[in-house]
């Protein structure tokens, strides 16, 4: 009984581990593919973690509204760059 109750605390333990390290960021897609990286936590760039990607959009005047897919993406891929542009 013991045995299995030390199996079962670390199985739980390693379950969010696997889980809590996001993904690098693309360095190129659409809005809607860091929207899809939400569920893996975000992405990183080095060490800096973005995450918690929304998007809204509104159209009047007949304009029609925008979706996530339409906007393309091209990131920063390095902190060296990052640095260099803030």
């Amino acid at each position: 009984m013991c045995r299995y109750l030390t199996f079962v605390f670390i199985s739980a333990c390693a379950i969010p581990l696997a889980n809590a390290a996001p993904a690098t960021c693309p360095s190129s897609g659409t809005y809607a593919t860091l929207m899809g990286l939400n569920t893996a936590g975000g992405c990183t760039i080095d060490n800096l973690v973005f995450s918690n990607f929304t998007f809204a959009s509104t159209a009047t005047g007949g304009a029609t509204p925008v979706a996530p897919s339409d906007l393309a993406i091209s990131g920063v891929v390095n902190s060296d760059s990052l640095r260099d542009r803030f």
